[in-house]
């Protein structure tokens, strides 16, 4: 079974397959997303259910996809700090000790992610204002947020970084509001958390995966 997010290469796979009579099985996982119906592949694996009805009213039959969100490794328990510990890596971070720190995570940009219109939101606030940090890719945008943020914030009340992969859970450690464009999320961090983790731990949907897989393998 070869298992792919790629739909050039899955039709690749397919091409491969049929030429040469190979056995294998291609499950596909639906991610980007591609536009049903899928006949070359014998599983589908749709991670919203969107994409699931979408693909269901295109006459994809049920018995080849499946409705089984992405799986990530959360830990069961909320990693906090103690606020000496916290206070260190802040320091580490160049981040501001004494303020609340409210973290966005997305490309900075105003047409996807809308950074522009959360520096307005956080600019109607009353002060004091959580310090806003924003942590992403760059693109042709991102100068514009930048001086955005500048004009309506300040200069010493956020920073934009493009942060490695394996910093972001330092930056998420030390903040305590976290916002996405569309909405802003504050307080009662541990049910969010425990949240999460029901819906898309790898102790939730290890079981799922598994099942998907053999019933493809089963097609």
């Amino acid at each position: 079974m070869i298992y792919f997010s790629d739909g050039n290469l899955g039709n690749l796979l397919w091409r491969w397959r049929r030429k040469h009579g190979q056995r294998y099985r291609l499950l596909f996982s639906n991610g980007g997303p591609l536009s049903p119906p899928f006949p070359r592949w014998d599983m589908v694996q749709q991670v919203a259910s969107a994409y699931f009805e979408e693909a269901k009213r295109a006459g994809q039959p049920d018995d080849r996809q499946v409705l089984l969100p992405y799986g990530f490794a959360i830990p069961k328990k909320l990693a906090t700090l103690e606020p000496t510990a916290k206070a260190a890596l802040r320091a580490r971070l160049g981040l501001p000790a004494d303020r609340v720190i409210l973290l966005s995570v997305g490309a900075v940009n105003g047409t996807n992610k809308r950074m522009d219109y959360l520096v307005r939101e956080l600019a109607s606030l009353p002060e004091p204002r959580p310090f806003l940090l924003i942590l992403g890719q760059r693109d042709s945008e991102t100068e514009m947020i930048g001086r955005l943020a500048d004009e309506w914030l300040g200069t010493a009340n956020h920073q934009i970084w493009c942060a490695r992969h394996e910093e972001v859970g330092d930056y998420s450690r030390v903040s305590d509001i976290f916002a996405l464009a569309w909405r802003q999320v504050e307080g009662a961090r541990e049910a969010r958390h425990r949240a999460v983790h029901r819906r898309f731990s790898w102790d939730a949907l290890r079981g799922c995966y598994m099942a998907m897989i053999r019933r493809c393998a089963a097609a």
